[in-house]
């Protein structure tokens, strides 16, 4: 998920959680609509791991604790069973031989790495990432970014708001574009590496085409100014177009 600051990215992403409560519309994860009235969230919860920007470990407890907190309290796994799995995912992420160091003793990407594990360590089948590299230094990005792409190739459910777009183009199966709480809208991924095909699929959709042919139809019929209409549309088809020219026109660093 990708767009400008302060478009709703953070927002969209909370919301998939129900960290944020939708005004209106609905969410489904894995058939289960999670805005109804009634439903188990915490049950859906259990399903989803969340990494924030600002990594939100706890300061008082030593890395491997960080991890198998929520694994002990909330799935009730055995302290022993904890420690041997809280071990392996600290393996997964290169930070295995800093189990007994405090988060105060570790870099930014060693903590968003310790905070991958604790995500890691509740099974999660779907991972939010919110902007997971927003607060690293340039030289810790790769690290952090090499874990997620690991996760993804593993088989992983993992919905990104980055503005790494190099990384974006390498890890996902499609990028969203959002704008002012707009989804403006989804491009295939092999449209942005290499530009092959063309299946970018707009908010307003080809039947919006039917419905101008009827309005023209009708204005024709009654002898209305329909050439204007025309023209209006035409001008509104182009307005639309111009993120994607731009594109193509060599400016792929910044999309928006």
């Amino acid at each position: 998920i990708v767009g400008p600051t302060g478009c709703g990215k953070t927002t969209f992403l909370r919301s998939l959680n129900m960290l944020e409560t939708p005004t209106s519309g609905q969410i489904f994860i894995d058939g289960d609509e999670i805005t109804a009235k009634g439903a188990d969230i915490d049950k859906i919860r259990r399903k989803m791991g969340m990494v924030y920007q600002s990594f939100n470990l706890f300061s008082h407890l030593t890395v491997l604790e960080n991890v198998i907190k929520a694994p002990m309290l909330v799935n009730k796994i055995p302290k022993e069973q904890a420690i041997k799995e809280g071990m392996e995912y600290l393996r997964m992420v290169g930070m295995q031989e800093r189990a007994d160091y405090m988060p105060s003793q570790l870099s930014g990407g060693q903590k968003q790495r310790v905070a991958i594990a604790r995500c890691l360590a509740m099974k999660p089948e779907i991972i939010l990432f919110d902007e997971p590299t927003s607060a690293l230094d340039p030289s810790m990005v790769d690290e952090v970014l090499a874990v997620i792409r690991n996760l993804a190739k593993n088989g992983m459910t993992c919905v990104i708001v980055t503005h790494e777009m190099t990384f974006a183009k390498n890890v996902a199966s499609k990028i969203i574009f959002l704008a002012v709480l707009i989804v403006l809208y989804t491009i295939s991924i092999d449209l942005v590496i290499g530009y092959q095909g063309w299946s970018v699929d707009y908010v307003l959709p080809g039947g919006i085409l039917l419905v101008d042919a009827f309005i023209i139809f009708c204005m024709i019929y009654n002898h209305r100014n329909w050439q204007s209409y025309i023209m209006w549309q035409i001008f509104m088809i182009l307005l639309s177009l111009i993120p994607v020219v731009l594109y193509f026109a060599g400016l792929e660093h910044n999309p928006y």
